[in-house]
């Protein structure tokens, strides 16, 4: 049997939930929120109505696979995980654990796998689900997936060490962040070729679209601050310094366009900015340690954050704007979570 089979038959076999419950032959509590553990090797399920685990999926060997970005389809049937490996800067003879995994949301199993280039850390969905496009940190270039067959689209350059990635709602452009070169590379979905790349603060992480489109937001780290660019424009408007020493990463935009959340892993905080008046509010009280991942419920009430050192995920009250529950023992190293409809 050829390699890549065996590694997809050895993923589906590993790939069932530990808690039998959790698939409920194929009928799903709505909403779900999806969790990957980047030091676990596994992806955490969780009952977005009760705030309860219903299961865990895993992905591979603890300490070898790593599975960090997630994605959603737009149809909220299926979530994009994005796994590398400790390979980072080698050959590509080492590399069996660097792919992306596409898990149906009603059953939370393995539906395939695809290979995404080298080292994919983060990863976005067209509004068709026709294609993935990932980043590949250790080479400087975005993938483009055809998700019908698994095949390489295009390789796309990009700047030094790409992470964050996010797609317009129309499709039409596709975002790549860049920690070393501290740019946004803007791709043209048509034609796969990067047709701008726009500055933005110290070691950006994550970019995220308005669900308008109007706007796509990007979070740098080392800078501390959140960059607003312009969607039509393909230009930074204004820039909002957060916190120097918060070192954002996580970016979510609530269903309404009318708030964007920002989590600080440095300060333990969840930053609340007013889209129109750019006002910032801090949550602190209770939040876990490193939050790395956000998410926002589907009916804009609460926001999740996926945290990276105490293993837990933050549940907020988008009103009120504090902590109303924790989520203990997610998983060892919460990196990113998705929340389906």
């Amino acid at each position: 049997m050829h390699a890549g089979r065996l590694l997809l038959v050895a993923l589906l076999a590993v790939g069932a939930m530990t808690n039998p419950a959790a698939g409920e032959q194929g009928q799903r509590a709505q909403p779900r929120a999806f969790v990957s553990n980047e030091f676990g090797a596994d992806i955490t399920v969780i009952d977005a109505a009760a705030d309860r685990i219903i299961g865990r999926l895993p992905v591979g060997p603890v300490g070898i696979a790593r599975p960090r970005g997630l994605a959603l389809s737009r149809d909220s049937q299926t979530v994009y995980a994005a796994v590398t490996d400790p390979t980072y800067g080698q050959s590509e003879g080492g590399r069996q654990w660097q792919f992306i995994l596409a898990i149906d949301v009603a059953t939370a199993r393995i539906r395939s796998k695809f290979r995404c280039g080298t080292d994919p850390e983060r990863l976005d969905v067209t509004p068709d689900g026709t294609r993935i496009y990932c980043a590949n940190e250790d080479a400087a270039g975005a993938t483009a997936l055809d998700v019908a067959n698994g095949r390489v689209v295009a390789t796309v350059p990009t700047g030094i060490e790409p992470e964050g990635v996010g797609i317009s709602p129309d499709g039409r452009w596709i975002y790549v962040t860049a920690e070393t070169s501290n740019t946004v590379t803007i791709i043209d979905a048509k034609t796969n070729t990067p047709v701008k790349n726009v500055l933005v603060g110290d070691r950006p992480r994550f970019v995220a679209f308005a669900p308008d489109g109007r706007r796509a937001y990007v979070s740098s780290e080392i800078g501390g601050t959140l960059a607003v660019i312009d969607a039509a424009a393909l230009a930074v408007t204004k820039t909002l310094l957060l916190d120097p020493g918060s070192k954002p990463v996580g970016v979510a935009v609530a269903p309404d366009n009318n708030r964007v959340y920002v989590v600080g892993g440095r300060c333990n905080c969840l930053f609340a900015v007013d889209a129109h008046t750019f006002k910032v509010t801090t949550v602190t009280q209770r939040m876990g340690r490193r939050p790395w991942g956000v998410a926002v419920t589907p009916d804009g009430k609460r926001i999740y954050t996926a945290n990276g050192r105490s293993d837990d995920v933050s549940v907020i009250d988008a009103t009120a704007l504090k902590v109303v529950h924790t989520i203990a023992n997610v998983g060892r190293g919460p990196h990113s979570i998705v929340i389906s409809r």
